[in-house]
């Protein structure tokens, strides 16, 4: 006999009833505070480019896997993932808000390690996929 579930796993990403995807996008963001923990941890051993490479290890593909789908969510749910990604530069680079202050942006650490907002890797996938659609080297069903 078939249950009625509220949402389902297909291809990595959670699919509700409701398509908002907010699951989906729950689940990053704990799977990006795990990976914290660990780069809390071995920051103290690692040098910054192998701290950079652990970054694109465990968190990035996170980030990146299916966004094309989920990237263009409401912006408080992106915002969920955006808090979890300037986390983890923090952690990077040894930083913290000064004074518990939630107004200071992690955009210089960003910049500083070379890596891209949630926001831009989703314009990015969606360019790509411009792109390729443009030069026709898309499967025949787009």
């Amino acid at each position: 006999m078939l249950e009625l579930k509220d949402r389902v796993k297909y291809l990595g990403v959670l699919l509700d009833d409701t398509v908002s995807l907010q699951h989906h996008i729950s689940y990053v963001a704990s799977r990006i505070s795990r990976s914290n923990r660990v780069i809390s941890r071995l920051r103290h051993f690692l040098t910054l480019s192998q701290t950079r490479q652990l970054y694109y290890s465990i968190i990035y593909p996170y980030i990146s896997y299916a966004i094309s789908a989920w990237g263009s969510s409401y912006k408080s749910h992106i915002q969920k993932i955006q808090t979890k990604q300037n986390h983890a530069l923090r952690l990077i680079f040894f930083a913290r808000k000064l004074l518990g202050k939630s107004t200071e942006s992690a955009l210089p650490l960003l910049n500083l390690f070379d890596v891209l907002t949630v926001n831009n890797i989703y314009r990015l996938h969606i360019l790509k996929f411009t792109h390729l659609w443009h030069k026709g080297l898309l499967p025949v069903p787009f």
